[in-house]
């Protein structure tokens, strides 16, 4: 493992998830092979993974490669949705962490 630790799902790089990429990849805090991306824009994702060599999460629904820790980043209209892609691809011991404006846990347990 890398300088994290664990692997880490970044779902959603519009400019709250990018802006996380770049601060922790721009600081040294993570390697590449701990850090995976997701967006449903395919260049926005590219962009990223081009500039820092990280993995791509193939369709939420696949379950490779199993992240332990998911930053949720995507915008609270699609919060729900983006929740029951993923489903498959969690376990109990994967870690939800979410940035979504508004959305209170409750709503992501469902």
């Amino acid at each position: 493992m890398g300088k994290l630790g664990y692997r880490l799902g970044i779902v959603g790089v519009g400019n709250m998830g990018a802006a996380f990429v770049e601060g922790l990849m721009g600081a040294g805090m993570a390697s590449p092979e701990e850090v995976f991306i997701t967006d449903i824009h395919p260049g926005k994702v590219e962009d990223l993974r081009l500039r820092w060599k990280i993995g791509v999460l193939s369709p939420l629904a696949d379950p490779d490669p199993i992240v332990d820790v998911v930053l949720l980043a995507v915008k609270p209209q699609n919060l729900r949705e983006t929740l029951e892609a993923m489903r498959p691809r969690l376990t109990p011991a994967t870690l939800l962490v979410s940035i979504a404006a508004g959305v209170k846990t409750e709503e992501i347990l469902k």
